[in-house]
């Protein structure tokens, strides 16, 4: 949506070589409404992150569901306000960089959300297995007592099955027909066979007692 993000806020510095690329992929108002309606069509549901306020009316004009609020904008007052008002379900980014005095923040800046799940978030595109320490995300869901999740820019499956097994009810992945396309998150995605072959395997986990 115009203005719902700005390339440079979401991408850093002019000099970063995905500005031109997003800027020229960024949808219309009209072009976000027609995938919010193809979505449906399809038995998807469609939701969106929010980094401005304003559209938060314009999308429960729409019928969205739920709402994301992204790492980013986890403290942000006036993102926070205009969802916790529509009385949503809320998806809450937290970065796993976060020490436990921000954790705590975190929590109590949503402690009156009706149902929100925060998702373990390491800020990095792409993410390497590394990088990932699940039991932050346990923990932080022990102290919130919320449900918990996991936002996963890692092209790897592993990440989003132990996420699972260790109690996630929530996984963010981004996916792409093939990483080696142009864009600023291809190489962080997972393509679809292995999005696919992600789900199988969580239905699997599920079976399991």
């Amino acid at each position: 949506l115009p203005d719902l993000y700005t390339e440079k806020e979401c991408l850093g510095l002019e000099k970063n070589p995905h500005i031109g690329f997003s800027r020229k992929g960024r949808f219309s108002e009209y072009g976000f409404k027609e995938l919010f309606n193809y979505a449906k069509v399809l038995g998807i549901e469609c939701f969106f992150s929010i980094f401005n306020p304003k559209y938060v009316d314009l999308l429960e004009g729409w019928g969205v569901k739920r709402y994301k609020i992204a790492a980013r904008s986890v403290f942000n007052e006036d993102i926070i306000k205009a969802v916790k008002n529509t009385g949503k379900p809320t998806i809450v980014s937290v970065p796993s960089d976060f020490d436990i005095d921000q954790n705590l923040r975190v929590i109590k800046t949503y402690r009156e959300f009706n149902n929100v799940t925060f998702l373990y978030c390491v800020k990095k595109y792409p993410a390497l297995l590394a990088d990932f320490n699940l039991h932050h995300m346990v923990e932080l869901g022990r102290k919130a007592i919320r449900k918990i999740g996991a936002s996963i820019h890692c092209p790897d499956i592993a990440v989003g099955i132990k996420a699972v097994a260790l109690g996630a009810s929530c996984l963010e992945y981004h996916t792409t027909p093939n990483r080696s396309l142009p864009g600023c998150d291809q190489s962080s995605s997972l393509n679809y066979g292995e999005l696919k072959q992600l789900v199988s395997l969580i239905h699997s986990l599920e079976k399991l007692k």
